[in-house]
C-alpha cells in the first residue's frame, strides 16, 4: 500500500503535537510552591516574565555602568536609593491590599517593609563596599549579602521566605493552578516574591565590584603561584614537603633565623578558633633546598689537560632561594647552599664540598676535593626536566595553596 508524502506530513505533525501535549509545564506545572520555585530559579521561566526582565532593567539603570572605582564610591549611596524606591513600591502594594481587605498579604508586605528598612539603615552605615566581603561581614551587614534575599520556597526558612508562607498562610501552597481562590494568593504571593528579588538584584549589584576584585586577586594569585612553581629552582617532592613544614612551623623553626637574614619574614597565619588557616595561601618568597641534585659543569685546575672540564654532579645539601615580586612575577632570583660535588676526577678526589651562589638561573659553586679547589657552574638542568611534568607539578602545588 502506498502513502502519499501528505499522509506522512500529516501523520509527523500529529506526532509532535501530541508529544508537545504530553511535555509537563515547566514553568507552570506542578502545584503553587513548585511554580513559585519554577518563577525564579529556571532561566527559561524568570526570563519569560517581562515584570521580571523590567526590575532587572531598572536596578541596572540605577547603578549605571560599572566604572571601577569610581563606581564603588558611588554605588553604597545608589544602592540605598534603590532600596528605598523598592519599599515604597511595598508599601504602596501594603496599602492596596489592606483597602481590598486581604491582611494576610498586608501582614507579609509589612513584614517585607521592615526587613527592607533594616536594610536601607545597614547601608546608610557603609564606609565601604569592601566591608560587605569582611570577616564579619555575615554577622554585622547579614541583610546586605545576597543569600538574605535570595527568593525561598521554604516555609521554614527564616530569609526570603515571605511569599511562600502567604501561600501557606492561605492554604494554597499545595493548590494547583486552576483554583479561582487561591491563583488570585498566588498572583499576591508573586508581588512579595518579585520585591524580593529586587532587592536580591540590588545587594547583587553592591557585591560586583568585589567579585572583580576577587577574581582579579584570583588571576594575580594564580600566576604568582604558577611562577613560584616555574620561575625558581625545581622543587623535588621532597622539598615541597620540607617547605610547607617550614611555613607551618613560623614564627619558629629554621625559617624564624634564616628570613631575618635575607631580609623576608617568618610569621604564623591567621587561623580560626580551630586553628583552620583563613583566607588564601599567598605564594612564599623564599624557600629551602635539601638534598637537591643537579648537574653542571665543573673545572679543576689539577686535573690533566684536556680533562680539567668535565661534568658532575653537584648536591646542595642544604640551602636557600629567595626573590623580589613584581607584578605576580618573580625577579631577581639568589640563593646560597652547602652543596656536595661529585665527578670523574683522575688526581684528585671525586667528592668535594663546598659553598654555592646563585642569581637567578645560574648557579657558581665553589668545593674542596682534598685541598683542590673546583669550580663548577650548575645550569639549572633539573629545573627544565621538572617541567616536562605540569600535571605532576600542580598535583604538588594543591597542598600548598589551599587549606582544607
Amino acid at each position: 500500500m502506498r502513502i502519499s508524502h501528505a499522509t506522512i506530513y500529516g501523520l509527523t505533525l500529529l506526532a509532535a503535537s501530541l508529544a508537545h501535549a504530553a511535555e509537563p509545564d515547566v514553568c507552570n506545572g506542578g502545584d503553587n510552591g513548585d511554580r513559585l520555585e519554577s518563577r525564579y530559579f529556571i532561566d527559561l521561566c524568570r526570563k519569560g516574565v517581562k515584570s521580571l526582565e523590567a526590575l532587572d532593567a531598572a536596578v541596572r539603570e540605577g547603578f549605571g555602568p560599572y566604572e571601577g572605582d569610581a563606581s564603588a564610591e558611588a554605588w553604597p549611596e545608589k544602592g540605598e536609593m534603590q532600596l528605598k524606591r523598592i519599599r515604597t513600591e511595598v508599601r504602596e502594594d501594603q496599602q492596596q491590599a489592606d483597602a481590598s481587605g486581604e491582611a494576610k498579604l498586608a501582614s507579609r508586605l509589612g513584614e517585607l517593609d521592615q526587613r527592607l528598612g533594616a536594610a536601607v539603615g545597614k547601608l546608610s552605615t557603609l564606609s565601604s563596599l569592601g566591608e560587605l566581603s569582611g570577616q564579619n561581614a555575615p554577622g554585622n551587614f547579614a541583610e546586605l549579602q545576597p543569600s538574605f534575599w535570595r527568593v525561598n520556597t521554604d516555609p521554614n526558612a527564616t530569609r526570603g521566605e515571605l511569599a511562600v508562607k502567604y501561600l501557606q498562610d492561605e492554604n494554597c501552597l499545595n493548590a494547583q493552578r486552576g483554583d479561582t481562590r487561591c491563583d488570585a494568593v498566588y498572583a499576591g504571593a508573586t508581588k512579595i516574591a518579585d520585591h524580593t528579588y529586587a532587592a536580591a538584584e540590588v545587594v547583587g549589584h553592591l557585591h560586583l565590584p568585589l567579585r572583580r576584585q576577587f577574581r582579579t586577586e584570583a588571576t594575580r594569585r594564580t600566576a604568582a603561584w604558577n611562577s613560584y612553581l616555574y620561575d625558581t629552582q625545581f622543587q623535588y617532592w621532597w622539598e615541597l614537603a620540607f617547605n610547607r613544614y617550614l611555613e607551618e612551623r613560623c614564627p619558629k623553626g629554621l625559617n624564624a633565623y634564616v628570613a631575618p637574614l635575607i631580609s623576608k619574614k617568618c610569621q604564623q597565619r591567621s587561623v580560626d578558633s580551630l586553628q583552620n588557616e583563613i583566607g588564601f595561601r599567598e605564594p612564599p618568597d623564599y624557600k629551602a633546598s635539601l638534598l637537591h641534585p643537579d648537574l653542571g659543569v665543573m673545572y679543576l685546575d689539577d686535573e690533566p689537560k684536556g680533562d680539567r672540564f668535565k661534568p658532575a654532579v653537584i648536591v646542595q645539601a642544604l640551602g636557600y632561594e629567595w626573590w623580589d615580586w613584581k607584578d605576580g612575577k618573580i625577579e631577581n632570583r639568589r640563593g646560597v647552599s652547602l652543596v656536595v660535588s661529585a665527578a670523574d676526577n683522575a688526581r684528585t678526589k671525586e667528592l668535594g664540598y663546598g659553598l654555592q651562589l646563585r642569581w637567578n638561573g645560574f648557579a657558581f659553586a665553589v668545593t674542596d676535593h682534598d685541598g683542590k679547589l673546583a669550580v663548577t657552574l650548575n645550569l639549572d638542568l633539573a629545573k627544565y626536566i621538572g617541567s616536562a611534568s605540569p600535571k605532576y607539578a600542580e598535583a604538588l602545588k594543591l597542598p600548598l595553596e589551599f587549606e582544607q
